[in-house]
């Protein structure tokens, strides 16, 4: 359930990307979840 919570979290704030593409918005969405990635790993 925690990857369908983070899933919405992501995709809302897609809804606030500026003149909105397909493209422009898969390559904010990889970004977002790239930053989710890196915050979720765990320090060494």
């Amino acid at each position: 359930m925690a990857d369908l919570d983070l899933v919405r979290k992501l995709l809302t704030k897609l809804r606030h990307v500026p003149n909105p593409t397909p493209a422009k918005l898969l390559a904010e969405f990889r970004q977002l979840v790239a930053a989710e990635e890196v915050k979720t790993q765990p320090k060494r």
